[in-house]
Parts: C-alpha cells; sequence; structure tokens
C-alpha cells in the first residue's frame, strides 16, 4: 500500500501501530505499518519524526518531492543493504579484469542500441559491416 501526499496541508504521523494521515487537525486515515511499502511526500505537507523511525523499522521508502511531482530525496532503512552491497561489487569488479569485461559488454550492447534506434528512425547509423 502507498501512501501519497500530494495536496496541500497533510500531516503524517503515528499512533502505535499505524501511520496516521491528518489535515487540519482531523483524521483522515489509518495505514497499518505493517501494510505500507511507500510513503510519497510532497512539499508543502509535513512528517513527523516519528513516521520516518517507523517507515525506517517496516522498511518503507520514503520519496520527498517537490509539489510538482520532481523528486528530490529518498530515504532507505539503513536495514536495507542492497546499495551498499551493490556499490562494494561494483568497485570490486574496478579492481579486476572483469570489470572491464563488464563495461566492454555495456558499450557495445549501447552502440547496438542507438544504431538500432538510428534504423528505426530510418536515420543513418553506424554499421562496422
Amino acid at each position: 500500500m502507498k501512501i501519497i501526499l500530494r495536496d496541500f496541508g497533510y500531516f503524517l504521523g503515528t499512533n502505535e501501530e499505524a501511520f496516521k494521515l491528518m489535515k487540519n487537525g482531523e483524521l483522515i486515515k489509518e495505514f497499518p505499518f505493517h501494510e505500507t511499502n511507500e510513503i510519497f511526500i510532497s512539499t508543502k505537507n509535513s512528517v513527523s519524526v516519528d513516521a520516518l523511525a517507523w517507515s525506517s523499522l517496516y522498511n518503507v521508502d520514503v520519496v520527498i518531492s517537490l509539489h510538482n511531482g520532481k523528486p528530490l530525496a529518498v530515504l532507505h532503512s539503513i536495514k536495507d543493504m542492497t546499495s551498499i552491497e551493490t556499490r562494494l561489487n561494483q568497485f570490486r569488479a574496478y579492481e579486476s579484469m572483469k570489470g572491464l569485461e563488464i563495461a566492454k559488454s555495456v558499450l557495445i550492447q549501447k552502440v547496438k542500441n542507438e544504431n538500432n534506434l538510428l534504423k528505426h528512425y530510418n536515420l543513418k547509423s553506424y554499421d562496422k559491416n
């Protein structure tokens, strides 16, 4: 379940077991922590530190955006180690020949994709044949 605070003046807080969406001090809706997987908050809204803490404990990603929808930040739980593991593996690959092989294959595929796009629009493409 996603919580989206796009309009002006909403507040996201918590109680013992759920996120509380409020406007002008009135409860609009509750979202159980364990059923929530994403929170989108645009500027002109507020969120409590408790709500951010509970989102971290339940591995709920929080996206903060401008009022026009342009994302500014993404908050992940520190328990989510996938991005750290990815960066470490990228660094390890950089130090080995495997990294060179990966980079070469990515570049070759990129050139192929660009050529296919040019052909699709009947534009001149580079072809080594």
